[in-house]
């Protein structure tokens, strides 16, 4: 999916657009879509899955979708994007996919699912490897294409950044509404208001990035992994309070804290790798960088040390620092940097 949103920058060259190949240029994120759908099942509060059982249940239409997928992505590179040229070697990696995609459909046993699972892995690290290794920089309008490519891959980010400050917000809420009901604890409602101001830094930190002209898959990839930890910090805030098991917050807290600063200190590394690597034209100040890294030490603290006063003294040390990082960096204007 990745990789599709990734390719679909090549489209912008495509001038001529109608119906049919507007039709059949969605159709593929379509299939991408249905076999998102088909990954997992509705998980349950409860109740166990075995997803082993689900996936060979589920095989047919998952892979059936993938075979669409290839199928409508083949005809839409070589009628759209360039037309008549079907003899190629990406869509020879599109065939092989096909093929692998309809052997997995067919086949049951667990060595055959196995070892074309690694196949179809293996095939679509090289062909990443192959086209997507170069950045999307191209020349448009007689000026370079940086902006442009910063703000069509910025949707991606955005969505992800939206759902996580949503799911934040529905933790503050939920918490609110069931506040007769749950126990709370002061340390995990202060860790709430502090995941909520990061998520709120990192949507308008994001804009540092816009200065980035090489942006290459693996950046891209290294961007999404940020936001999507910030979805998945958010959506460990608060448990399901259906289950009355989780309805003491200091418990949850000490039960998923590990879960919680774990990729709280994967996205402050991975910030700390990307504002230091990916920013060009600007300076990185051993201030920014100093915060980063004391950021990084507390919350692997909090992940490994359970006691209730070590816990208290990083939930309020995290909190200030957070507060000072953004009343230092952030309250200037996002001026635009013309490229």
């Amino acid at each position: 999916m990745v990789q599709y949103w990734f390719g679909i920058w090549s489209y912008q060259i495509v001038w001529e657009w109608n119906y049919p190949k507007l039709l059949l240029h969605i159709l593929a994120p379509v299939m991408l879509f249905i076999m998102a759908d088909l990954a997992f099942p509705d998980f349950e509060v409860g109740r166990k899955y075995d997803l082993k059982d689900y996936f060979y249940k589920n095989r047919r239409w998952f892979f059936g979708a993938a075979i669409l997928y290839f199928i409508f992505d083949t005809l839409s590179v070589s009628t759209v994007l360039y037309p008549g040229q079907w003899v190629t070697l990406d869509n020879g990696f599109r065939v092989l996919g096909t093929a692998m995609m309809f052997a997995a459909s067919q086949r049951k046993d667990h060595r055959s699912q196995a070892i074309l699972a690694i196949l179809g892995f293996l095939a679509l690290t090289v062909f990443i490897f192959i086209y997507n290794t170069d950045p999307l920089q191209r020349l448009i309008f007689g000026r370079t294409a940086s902006l442009e490519v910063f703000n069509y891959l910025s949707v991606a980010i955005s969505v992800l950044a939206g759902l996580a400050l949503t799911t934040g917000l529905d933790a503050l809420s939920r918490m609110i509404q069931h506040r007769d009901e749950i126990k709370t604890y002061w340390v995990h409602t202060l860790w709430v208001f502090t995941v909520l101001m990061l998520l709120i830094q990192f949507w308008i930190g994001f804009w540092d990035y816009h200065v980035t002209v090489d942006w290459t898959y693996p950046r891209f990839v290294l961007m999404l992994l940020m936001a999507l930890s910030t979805l998945l910090i958010a959506s460990m805030l608060v448990p399901d309070f259906k289950d009355k098991d989780n309805l003491d917050l200091r418990v949850y807290f000490y039960k998923s804290r590990r879960w919680l600063f774990g990729f709280s200190a994967f996205y402050l590394l991975a910030a700390l790798f990307a504002k230091s690597q990916f920013v060009i034209q600007q300076e990185i100040s051993s201030l920014n960088l100093g915060f980063r890294y004391f950021g990084v030490i507390l919350v692997l603290s909090a992940a490994m040390v359970r006691e209730h006063r070590w816990q208290a003294a990083i939930a309020i040390l995290t909190f200030l620092l957070l507060a000072v990082f953004v009343a230092v960096f952030n309250t200037k204007p996002l001026l635009l940097l013309h490229i």
